[in-house]
């Protein structure tokens, strides 16, 4: 292999590491979760993803460390993944119904913390701010969570890196709908079972 193929391979291997964020993350596509993905966020050099899932406090799929779940609501969780040059300085999601119980924690080795965490209001924000240090390219935030009784609607998130913010939509955050007690849940599955007989007799 002449130098310049050598050369070329060792700036594209660089361009890779530089490329990948310092944790892939356990929020996209979580089989435990009760909806999941990510959302790509993009203004000139403030740019990357942002990976979230809503889960049942039970189905979390690690301990969190730092921060507890409150016991029978929904954990609204984010992670952050900076790819640009910019540096994120904080993110937050909108929030106009009941949320609670505000922080974060980690998931692998490397990410950032933030320095707060907190609500401007219901409505208002869930926010989180990153001063020392901001999210720099490459690497990626702990798992930002909240809590909420609240099944999730579309919503988004603002990335800001103190000068440049950036959009990602669509992003879960809680709707208007509590989550139904398991009376509830109970009662509507006996009267789907009900409704499916009395319409499965009447055919006969």
């Amino acid at each position: 292999m002449g130098k310049k193929a050598t050369l070329y391979l060792a700036v594209l291997a660089c361009l890779t590491i530089l490329a990948v964020p310092a944790s892939a993350g356990i929020l996209d596509g979580n089989p435990d979760a009760i909806i999941a993905g990510s959302t790509a966020f993009a203004n000139n050099d403030l740019n990357g993803y942002l990976d979230w899932a809503v889960f049942k406090a039970e189905d979390l799929p690690i301990t969190p460390v730092g921060w507890t779940p409150t016991a029978g609501e929904l954990v609204y969780a984010y992670q952050v993944f900076e790819l640009g040059t910019d540096y994120v300085s904080s993110a937050s999601v909108p929030v106009h119904n009941e949320s609670t119980n505000i922080g974060d924690f980690p998931y692998a080795a490397g990410e950032v913390a933030p320095d707060t965490a907190y609500f401007t209001g219901i409505p208002g924000e869930a926010y989180w701010t990153f001063h020392d240090p901001s999210i720099a390219q490459g690497e990626s935030s702990t798992i930002l969570a909240f809590s909420s009784p609240n099944l999730p609607i579309n919503g988004f998130s603002i990335l800001v890196d103190g000068g440049t913010y950036a959009i990602g939509i669509p992003v879960p955050t809680p709707g208007a709908v509590s989550i139904p007690e398991p009376g509830t849940c109970t009662l509507l599955l006996a009267g789907l079972a009900l409704l499916g007989f009395t319409r499965f007799t009447r055919q006969k």
